[in-house]
């Protein structure tokens, strides 16, 4: 649920190291070091051009917490300062019911833990406040490190699927992650 903080913001979700807010459009440098470099993208197709990521920003702002999508902005806790992006959308992939998760981490944040931090609090969030049943994630199959999250946090593997995205050129192949509620 939404909490408002003193700082005006929106926080999502909140876990011991990190919390996830609404985004901003002030917060389009974050958006352009993740979604603009070739070598944070090189999982997820092509690097997108700054106005693509100008309308992307503008619409997560714009559809917070509508319809359960809660994409926004990963910060530490103790500094606030901004880290990656995250979140969960609801029936987002076409023949696949459930609430879908994904994260991006700036690299020099990677390997420190916070994507299975943040994932550990948005299963937690979808079954205690939405009371889903069923988490989804897609991953690319050379990227180790994110099925690597997602296999330690008890998510099944069901394989290679292939389908396009239109905001996605070259995220044609993934590798389709379940979750179900015990």
């Amino acid at each position: 649920m939404k909490i408002e903080d003193s700082t005006s913001s929106h926080i999502f979700v909140r876990s011991e190291r990190l919390f996830i807010r609404q985004p901003e459009m002030s917060d389009s440098d974050l958006a352009e070091q993740l979604y603009c470099d070739p070598e944070v993208m090189r999982y997820l197709g092509e690097a997108w051009k700054p106005d693509q990521v100008t309308r992307v920003l503008q619409m997560w702002h714009d559809n917070w917490g509508e319809n359960n999508h809660w994409y926004g902005i990963l910060c530490l806790n103790d500094s606030r300062k901004p880290i990656g992006m995250a979140g969960v959308t609801c029936e987002t992939l076409q023949n696949e019911p459930g609430y879908e998760l994904s994260w991006f981490i700036l690299p020099e944040y990677q390997n420190k833990g916070y994507a299975s931090e943040i994932t550990v609090r948005l299963v937690r969030f979808v079954i205690d406040e939405l009371h889903g049943n069923q988490i989804i994630a897609e991953t690319h199959p050379d990227n180790l490190a994110s099925n690597r999250v997602l296999e330690k946090l008890d998510f099944t593997n069901q394989g290679v699927h292939h389908h396009h995205y239109d905001d996605l050129p070259g995220f044609d192949t993934q590798v389709l992650w379940k979750f179900t509620r015990k």
